[in-house]
């Protein structure tokens, strides 16, 4: 029988998702009045008017970050746009920083990421990312050392970027307006998967090929040298743990609908 692990479910307090950052190609450049309103919606937005080089029909670059209904609602330039990346993030929202690095702990150790390919975790700092290079469709990354940005509160971060204008199109959303219609709950649900590993399966397949030691070791062993964590593990041993891992629920770490 395999003994489940617990998720810090108890430690958390609060659920919440919001659209980070948006990256919006325009066919035209913005107007002066146009821009004026984007420097006010957030003095963080930016613009870029340089043509794309290989398909100069894209004439400018907006980033949006933690866009407004009201700004995509009534801009114009909004209409004929096309988003080309997209970061949601979801906050789980803690009472203090020592409950939002075990939540960032329990998430490095058990979370894996679906439609991976050949990527291989990092981390810089405290601060995890899905792949080791940047020039991929989608990089989850995570860190629990800063505060929420939506309330300033102590918080394990997560932050799916989808890198893509295919990435963001496959999520429901193609214009800036799509964002408003996105379904936070189904969007977490679909992504976030937890997994543990049952040791004695994994023990009982690799000793199958050697018998110089017991499967429980030999599980230990293989668990160690891969860092403690189930995503290097399927990166590294994909054949023998694919069988062998065993889901964890991510019921409490979804936001409301």
């Amino acid at each position: 029988m395999i003994r489940r692990v617990l998720a810090p479910a108890h430690r958390l307090q609060d659920v919440v998702s919001y659209i980070d950052t948006v990256k919006v190609r325009l066919p035209r450049y913005l107007r002066k009045e146009e821009l004026k309103r984007l420097w006010e919606s957030s003095p963080r937005n930016a613009y870029d008017p340089t043509p794309l080089q290989w398909y100069p029909y894209w004439k400018s670059l907006v980033t949006l970050q933690y866009p407004s209904a009201a700004l995509l609602r009534t801009e114009q330039w909004a209409e004929r746009s096309r988003v080309v990346r997209m970061d949601i993030a979801l906050d789980l929202i803690t009472g203090d920083a020592d409950a939002a690095s075990s939540i960032q702990d329990f998430l490095d150790t058990y979370q894996t990421k679906p439609w991976r390919g050949r990527q291989r975790q990092a981390k810089h700092g405290t601060t995890s990312y899905s792949s080791n290079t940047r020039n991929v469709p989608i990089v989850v990354v995570k860190y629990s050392d800063k505060p929420s940005k939506i309330n300033g509160r102590p918080c394990c971060h997560v932050e799916w970027r989808i890198q893509t204008g295919a990435g963001v199109s496959s999520a429901g959303v193609r214009e800036p307006r799509d964002i408003q219609l996105i379904n936070h709950s189904r969007f977490w649900r679909k992504r976030l998967r937890l997994f543990q590993v049952d040791m004695e399966s994994l023990g009982a397949r690799l000793t199958s090929r050697s018998s110089s030691m017991r499967p429980q070791r030999r599980a230990a062993y293989l668990w160690r040298t891969v860092g403690g964590s189930v995503q290097e593990l399927i990166d590294q041993h994909r054949n023998d743990a694919s069988a062998c891992l065993v889901p964890i629920g991510t019921e409490w770490m979804l936001p409301n609908d």
